[in-house]
């Protein structure tokens, strides 16, 4: 007899904003928080006009680690090529073009949806599998806001932000009456705490039964160092996240209170190659375009580690629209995005293949 194994996966939306109007890029976060895999998402910035963060730059290294950043603009993608590049490289399912109103998104009369899975049923199969019985190590699960509201759309892109109007508002209490959550108020220099493997944060469930499969080479653990009120920096961060790296934000002005954090992170990032390979696994520095690599640099050679870890720092914008991604990035995003479900498998918040 034939047999034949099924996968499933979360519909993959690619919305379509204006990186100028913040507003609807809140709410797009806040849409994401309430799909299944909404974290596999992507957010296409159009305008009529390619950014100049886009264009190219030329760099002088100068010796002893140091790299001049050299302001001579040179070429970059037009407006077109930029968004049918990234249309290419992610390759949607389903492209939203957002406008007033976006809270209806996909609404069907009876209040489900036309396209996709909610973070309802997501709970409902959560708390019949997993929190309906006592757990001797339940994970911590949270709703987490900033104490300062400057770093609320940060928070909203990392860990997932629920409506407060529309059809999707009742998500809320579906996470927290199924999951036992609460909302839990965190300083925004204790943000990388929440990353946690025991601890479950909306946009981490709504990763729920979601593998990531990386082959041969990958990105190591990287930090984004960026300006949180920057809109294309969010958009950035979130992007370089649903493509399945392993990334964090680095908000540039919290750097002198997260130094510790990033010491952590660069001695849990070093992972030496098995023999007869010399080399490791080590951490990343990626340098946002809204923000001075020249300070990001510097900050960098205060973080103190052992002579043998080798951490590299990054000016550059990751060219995701030409063709070096066909074996860099698609494939690895291929995988990334396939999700596996069967009846047997039980949700792990210590998976290490779940994104942060």
């Amino acid at each position: 007899m034939t047999t034949a194994s099924v996968r499933i996966r979360p519909i993959r939306f690619g919305f379509l904003l204006d990186p100028k109007d913040p507003t609807t890029l809140r709410q797009v976060l806040q849409i994401n928080t309430c799909l299944w895999g909404g974290i596999y998402n992507y957010l296409l910035p159009v305008q009529q006009k390619a950014p100049l963060r886009y264009r190219d730059y030329s760099f002088t290294n100068l010796g002893a680690g140091v790299i001049k950043l050299n302001l001579t603009k040179g070429t970059g993608p037009s407006a077109r090529q930029l968004i049918h590049g990234l249309l290419e490289a992610f390759q949607p399912d389903l492209l939203v073009e957002t406008k007033p109103g976006l809270e209806q998104f996909n609404e069907e009369e009876n209040g489900q949806r036309k396209y996709g899975i909610d973070l309802r049923s997501i709970c409902q199969a959560l708390y019949k599998e997993e929190f309906r019985f006592v757990q001797r190590h339940p994970p911590k699960v949270i709703d987490p806001r900033p104490t300062d509201q400057k770093y609320g759309t940060l928070f909203a892109a990392a860990f997932g932000e629920f409506p407060q109007t529309g059809v999707l508002a009742d998500c809320k209490q579906h996470f927290r009456d199924a999951l036992d959550a609460a909302e839990q108020e965190v300083e925004p220099e204790a943000l990388h705490e929440l990353f946690a493997p025991n601890t479950l944060y909306p946009l981490r469930v709504g990763a729920y039964h979601s593998v990531t499969h990386r082959r041969a080479w990958t990105l190591g653990p990287m930090l984004f160092y960026m300006d949180e009120s920057e809109p294309y920096d969010i958009i950035e961060y979130w992007n370089y996240r649903a493509l399945g790296w392993r990334i964090r934000p680095l908000p540039y002005l919290l750097t002198p209170k997260l130094r510790d954090y990033c010491e952590k992170f660069v001695a849990e990032a070093h992972r030496p190659y098995p023999p007869p390979s010399n080399v490791s696994e080590d951490a990343s520095f990626l340098c946002s375009r809204s923000c001075a690599f020249d300070e990001m640099q510097a900050f960098v050679s205060t973080v103190s580690r052992p002579s043998s870890f080798h951490v590299s720092i990054d000016p550059r914008v990751p060219r995701l629209w030409e063709e070096w991604r066909e074996a860099n990035i698609r494939t690895r995003r291929a995988k990334h995005a396939e999700l596996t479900h069967s009846e047997t498998s039980t949700f792990d918040p210590n998976n290490t293949s779940t994104p942060d």
